[in-house]
């Protein structure tokens, strides 16, 4: 549902975005808000609006929790090379204060680490979710692009717009 009120809100973006190219006119009152376009989109694929309202924060929630977990992994990467560095650095050091000293750091980095480990595995159904959106990964960049490449293209014609009432004869 969700891919593809999303394509359909888009192209109706971008059939308007066309006209308006073509014909002129303000954009920002021709076009609305994206949200609105979805709201239609969905309500003309026979889906109903507030479900895709719904499913729409849950991506946005998924996306969010995708980006954090990502996040956590790089963080549990770097944290393990710290780890593997004080070992190395307390293996080589004979003063007992600084290997004591080195030995409190690797404890303190060994439970941050449990603690991540933890964090991860207490999120299975979310996982869930988020193996399931992997799954459509590519299609949801290629909207996400698109989406942008609209964004750049609304400036645009906003801009020409703009353009054009500054340039027209005032009465």
């Amino acid at each position: 549902m969700y891919l593809a009120v999303k394509r359909k809100a888009l192209s109706r973006l971008e059939e308007t975005l066309d006209r308006l190219e073509r014909t002129g006119g303000d954009p920002l009152q021709e076009l609305g808000e994206l949200s609105r376009l979805e709201r239609e989109a969905a309500q003309a694929l026979g889906f109903d609006p507030a479900r895709f309202g719904k499913v729409r924060e849950e991506m946005a929630r998924l996306a969010a929790a995708k980006a954090k977990r990502e996040q956590a992994v790089r963080l549990e990467q770097e944290l393990s090379r710290s780890r593997e560095a004080l070992v190395r650095q307390r293996d080589a050091t004979r003063d007992r204060a600084t290997k004591e000293f080195l030995e409190g750091q690797i404890r303190h980095l060994e439970k941050e680490l449990g603690r991540l480990a933890a964090e991860r595995s207490a999120k299975g159904e979310e996982q869930e979710a988020l193996a399931v959106l992997a799954q459509f990964r590519v299609e949801l960049a290629q909207l996400e692009a698109r989406q942008e490449r609209l964004t750049r293209r609304i400036r645009e014609v906003w801009v020409a717009s703009r353009k054009r009432q500054a340039a027209a004869p005032r009465p």
